[in-house]
Parts: C-alpha cells; sequence; structure tokens
C-alpha cells in the first residue's frame, strides 16, 4: 500500500541501466565468503545489508506458534506469499515497523488488531502520520502496555498476559522511562503475535576468520570520513554502520562510491552525467516582503473503505494545483544574504 511494484522496478531498471550486474539468488556466507571476493577478482566491497532481524521479546511463550517476528512478517507479505490472517492479531512495538506490520495485518484479512506501546502516544517513534492513518483504519492502540507472558492452547498462541505502565524520569533517549504499575496485570486475546520492537543487523554471513572490527550491537566500526572498515578495500554504510535515518543511508551510499573512486585511483568526483538535471527561471524574491505563515499541504488518500482490504497505494499524490499550492510555502532556503 506504500509503494507500487512497477515503480519498485522501475527504479531497477535505471540501476541496471547504468551498468550495474546485479547477482541474485547468491547468498554471502559459508560457501562464498567476503574474503573469497576479494580472492576472486572483485578490489572492494561495500556492506550495505541493513537491519533485518527482530529483537526478541525474552518472555515466557516467545516460541509458541502464531508468532511472526515484524520484518519476517513484512518481508513474506511483500514477496508476495499466500498468507491469509484470521482472528485477532496483536502487534508489539511502537516504531513504523510496527505501524506496518499492523496495516498489513488488516489487509490480509485478521478480525481485529492491536497495538501495544510501552510508552504515551507523545514518545511513540512512529511517524504522527503513520499513526494517524492506523487509527483511522480501525486499529486500536494500547499505551502504557507491555506483554510479561503469551499464554497458549495445544502450542498454539491463546493469550497475551500484559502489564500497565507509568512513565518515571527521563533516559538516555530523551523519554520518560516506563516502569511497572504494580498489580495491573491483564489478559487480552490474540490468535497472531507480530513482535515489532526493534531490528538487528544480521551479520551471520560474516565468518570467524574475517577479522572486522565489530561492536557488541553488531555495529562495524568505520572511519567517519571514508566508510572503510578495518579491512582492507572493504566498506560499509546504512544500519550495519549505526545509520538511524534513511537520508543518513543515502548520504553514505553516495559517500562511500566516492571513497570507493578514490580507493580504485579515481577522482573520487561523482558524475553528473547520471542525472539530467532541468533548469528553470528563478522568481525574484523580494527580501522586504513579509513570509506568510502555511500549514502544509498534505497528499490526498484513498477513503478507507477502499484500501483496507486490498493493498492498493494509499497516498494517490498532489495534483498539480495542490503541487503548486504547496510549493509556494518555499521559504527560499536557497538563498544565501551576505553583508555589504
Amino acid at each position: 500500500y506504500r509503494l507500487p511494484k512497477k515503480i519498485l522496478n522501475k527504479e531497477i531498471e535505471y540501476i541496471r541501466d547504468l551498468g550495474v550486474e546485479i547477482k541474485l539468488n547468491t547468498p554471502i556466507g559459508e560457501r562464498l565468503t567476503i574474503n573469497n571476493l576479494l580472492k576472486g577478482g572483485y578490489k572492494a566491497v561495500f556492506i550495505a545489508v541493513g537491519a533485518h532481524k527482530t529483537l526478541k521479546l525474552n518472555i515466557p511463550g516467545e516460541d509458541l506458534k502464531g508468532i511472526y517476528p515484524g520484518v519476517e512478517f513484512l518481508r513474506k507479505a511483500n514477496l508476495g506469499n499466500k498468507m491469509k490472517l484470521k482472528g485477532k492479531v496483536v502487534v508489539i512495538g511502537g516504531g513504523n515497523v510496527a505501524i506496518d506490520a499492523a496495516r498489513v495485518s488488516l489487509r490480509l484479512g485478521a478480525d481485529k488488531v492491536q497495538i501495544l506501546y510501552r510508552r504515551t502516544r507523545d514518545e511513540m517513534p512512529a511517524e504522527e502520520e503513520e499513526i494517524e492513518e492506523a487509527e483511522r483504519e480501525g486499529l486500536e492502540i494500547k499505551y502504557l502496555t507491555i506483554p510479561v507472558e503469551i499464554t497458549g492452547d495445544n502450542g498454539k498462541v491463546k493469550k497475551i498476559i500484559c502489564q500497565k505502565m507509568k512513565l518515571a524520569e527521563f533516559d538516555k533517549s530523551g523519554r520518560r522511562r516506563p516502569i511497572p504499575q504494580e498489580g495491573s496485570d491483564f489478559e487480552i486475546d490474540a490468535d497472531i503475535v507480530i513482535p515489532a520492537i526493534g531490528q538487528l543487523t544480521d551479520l551471520s554471513f560474516i565468518q570467524k576468520d574475517d577479522g572486522f572490527n565489530i561492536t557488541k550491537r553488531g555495529i562495524f566500526v568505520v572511519d567517519k570520513g571514508t566508510l572503510s572498515t578495518n579491512k582492507e578495500g572493504i566498506f560499509a554504510g546504512g544500519d550495519v554502520a549505526g545509520t538511524a535515518t534513511v537520508v543518513d543511508a543515502i548520504s553514505q551510499g553516495i559517500k562511500s562510491a566516492s571513497s570507493i573512486d578514490k580507493y580504485l585511483g579515481g577522482s573520487g568526483v561523482i558524475s553528473e552525467k547520471v542525472r539530467k538535471e532541468a533548469m528553470v527561471d528563478l522568481i525574484p524574491f523580494d527580501l522586504e516582503a513579509e513570509i506568510e505563515e502555511k500549514k502544509q499541504i498534505k497528499s490526498p488518500t484513498l477513503p478507507v473503505g477502499k484500501r483496507v482490504k486490498n493493498f492498493r497505494e494509499v497516498e494517490k499524490g498532489y495534483t498539480k494545483e495542490l503541487a503548486i499550492e504547496e510549493a509556494n510555502r518555499c521559504l527560499h532556503c536557497d538563498r544565501t544574504l551576505e553583508e555589504g
């Protein structure tokens, strides 16, 4: 419901058209190691495998049938696996992965979907728009709630024993730390549980003799300027290098390309030939004009009734008129003022 397959395929074809060879079904691991790549003729390797390993809840009952780790669940749904959900689904977590898992569950046929989050809405790391859309689609979010045990019947999930929380002092993340409320335990019915409390990097492809400098959190230690690891000719970026946002990951992709080019003897200058740039006439900017405050115009979305039982793209995009109106909010951040 986010990005149509045809758009994704178009982006992939664009990469191929640039001359990039994509080798599918070629896992790196015991048979084909990173050292093998270097010995086989590759002069540089860039590691950007992301963070796709779901953190465990570490509570009793986590091994029951009917529990699907968030990222793995979304991967199966995205790959077109014929998944049909019935009954009550409970998603645990407060980030965008949790919201995605909940909204996908609804589209796969779940009768009821709930999200359990240990803090309040104000502390929820998911984007506000994502939370709003989830609520519009009928998803219930239980705040200040954590699971303490998952119980089952004949080896399958049946109930979740929960505990209410309250917020205490602020922690290192800048959010108030949740602490349990004594005597607040309660149960909720569940047929499927989807943990989505965070992701780790999956470094199972790394061999013991690879010799990488990796932190306890599974993050590659890299040079911030070049993104090179402690191994000659090997670079890393994105989640495996501790990146927190998509923007940072894209930036590291560009930086690593430049660093690798320099490492191979090039200039490190990213060619602009692959980009199609359009020159536009700039509208004269009146320095004396008052800036009018305008609210952001949100992209129109598909009505709830037409989207919750399918995977049609939710955001319809701007019309020409709305795009122009939104563009008029520009504060001319590209302009620099010089004294004298």
